[in-house]
């Protein structure tokens, strides 16, 4: 859909009218975000709804930093895709990555006995 071979990083888009790439930005994705979830929490008083202001792209980046290292590639691959500095990856990967595992086992195994 966004018209970009694999080996391009991650949040870049070839426009129909132009011949060269541009980049996904927060600002693009920002009213995208608060928009959803003012859909799916329509109650004003939701603590997201309350704290919308604090939804930023930022936390989709380290998500993917997180598929793109459960899915095997290297600190340098995650760089490159993300546009991020080598030294960045294991500062956002150190918090979250090595729990994601178990936690999202834990999370669904929650869910499955509430429902």
């Amino acid at each position: 859909m966004l018209q970009v071979p694999i080996n391009e990083p991650v949040g870049i888009y070839s426009p129909s009218w132009s011949s060269s790439y541009c980049f996904i930005r927060d600002y693009h994705i920002t009213p995208i975000l608060r928009a959803m979830c003012i859909m799916a929490y329509p109650d004003t008083s939701h603590y997201l709804r309350i704290h919308i202001s604090r939804l930023v792209p930022h936390s989709n980046r380290v998500t993917a930093a997180v598929c793109l290292k459960m899915g095997g590639a290297t600190d340098e691959e995650i760089a490159f895709r993300l546009r991020w500095n080598i030294a960045s990856v294991p500062t956002y990967l150190r918090e979250c990555f090595q729990e994601v595992g178990p936690i999202t086992t834990s999370t669904l195994q929650g869910t499955f006995k509430t429902s």
